[in-house]
Parts: structure tokens; C-alpha cells; sequence
């Protein structure tokens, strides 16, 4: 008795059979199956690498990383029980808007989503373009190796510490007769730095004063402005 294909009616040994249909047809039906396309994941990018997929900015080293974010939402959203065992990681532009298209093998099914990259500025790069400051360090002294010193040193630790706190950067710089003023973007970066300085040779030595200016209020809360005076040199 012959048997045929259900699908395409080509004559078929019944041994080689597989839900009514041959081996091609049968191999076509489940990679189509298996091979589902899911609506776009959208994400804002900015230069500095931050990125948002969501509400916040999230910090990522490399595209690579972005991407593997995004194939964890695309897991997450979809409710797909499974770890990714492959993912591709197509070149793009990243300053210009595009949308991309991620495959990923998980479970032995194929994923396909796209990934539309919309350029923007991130909160940090705004304010640091902007100028935006919360704090101000001032350095005084008759030393001016010291003060210069000193001055590498907190602009080193601003640096470091930008890797926790974004907004941990110096929006300007200004050079003075006595010293120098830096403009902190924040103030919780300035704090820490001072407290580590107090506690380290010779800057322990060193004379710390404090003193701040209301500039606004916001839900019925005071925002200060603070300025921390370093005098070199002195007790």
C-alpha cells in the first residue's frame, strides 16, 4: 500500500513517515515551528555607552553587553523558560538610529526580535555638558607643588569613582591665583573623597572647612549646594 505526503503528495514509505508527512516536509513544518519572530525591543543609546531599555540608564561596556541585556528582557518579557546557548552580534552604527535583528538558540528553538537603537543623552552627559555641578572643591596654598599635587590626586579619585557614581566628573575648572576651584557633579563622590583625604598622609595635615548655599527646594526639602575649602600646609 502507498502511503503519500500529506502536505506536498509525494509517495512516502510508511516507515519513513512522521505525523503524515515526509522527511522534508516534516523538517520544514518544525523549523517554521520552532523559528518564531517577536515584536522589537527598544533602546535608547547614548555615545558614552550608557543605555536605557526601560526607565533608567544602565552602564554597558561594550555592544556585546547591550545585547546580552537585551536577549535576558526578550527571555524575561516573552516568558521563555531557558538560558540563551548562542547569540549573534551583528555590526551596526551606533551613532545613528537602526534597528537590528538578534537570533538566539535556546532550548534547540531559534529567536528572532529586533533591537531599534534610538540615539539620545543620557542624564550624566547632559549635566556634564551643561556644567552641572553639586559641590565645589576649593584648593588654597603658598605650596603650588602641593596644591597641583593634590589637584591629580582628586581629579584620580573623581575618575575612580565614576565607575559607582555616574556623575562623578569634574564639569569645570578653574585656576586662581591661590589655587584652584573644582566643580563636582556629585556631591555624595565629594564627600567620600574628603573623608578618604582626612584620613591619608600628609593631606590628614591639611586644614578641611565646610560651608554650603540653598539654591532651590524640591518637595518641600532644601538642595544645597556645597563648598569644601582645602588649605595646604596649614594645621
Amino acid at each position: 500500500m502507498k502511503t503519500f505526503c500529506v502536505k506536498c503528495g509525494k509517495p512516502t514509505p510508511l516507515k519513513e513517515m512522521k505525523n503524515g508527512l515526509c522527511k522534508s516536509c516534516y523538517t520544514e513544518t518544525k523549523q517554521k515551528k520552532e523559528s518564531v519572530r517577536y515584536p522589537e525591543i527598544k533602546v535608547k543609546l547614548c555615545s558614552c555607552g550608557n543605555a536605557m531599555f526601560s526607565k533608567s540608564w544602565i552602564k554597558f561596556k561594550n555592544i556585546e553587553e547591550l545585547i546580552d541585556y537585551s536577549a535576558y528582557l526578550f527571555i524575561k518579557n516573552n516568558k521563555i523558560n531557558c538560558i540563551p546557548e548562542e547569540i549573534n552580534y551583528p555590526e551596526f552604527n551606533v551613532n545613528g538610529k537602526t534597528k537590528i535583528e538578534i537570533s538566539l538558540k535556546c532550548n534547540r528553538n531559534h529567536y528572532h526580535y529586533f533591537l531599534k537603537i534610538i540615539p539620545n543623552v543620557c542624564n550624566t552627559c547632559s549635566r556634564l555638558h551643561g556644567n552641572y555641578y553639586e559641590s565645589i572643591i576649593q584648593l588654597r596654598g603658598k605650596n603650588q607643588t602641593k596644591v597641583n599635587n593634590l589637584k591629580e590626586t582628586i581629579q584620580n579619585m573623581i575618575k575612580s569613582k565614576n565607575k559607582k557614581i555616574q556623575t562623578s566628573f569634574i564639569s569645570k575648572k578653574e585656576t586662581l591665583k591661590s589655587g584652584y576651584n573644582l566643580y563636582i557633579g556629585s556631591n555624595k563622590a565629594t564627600l567620600q573623597i574628603i573623608k578618604e583625604l582626612k584620613k591619608t598622609e600628609p593631606y590628614k595635615n591639611y586644614t578641611y572647612k565646610q560651608s554650603f548655599k540653598v539654591i532651590s527646594q524640591k518637595d518641600g526639602k532644601e538642595i544645597k549646594r556645597i563648598t569644601y575649602l582645602i588649605r595646604i600646609g596649614e594645621k
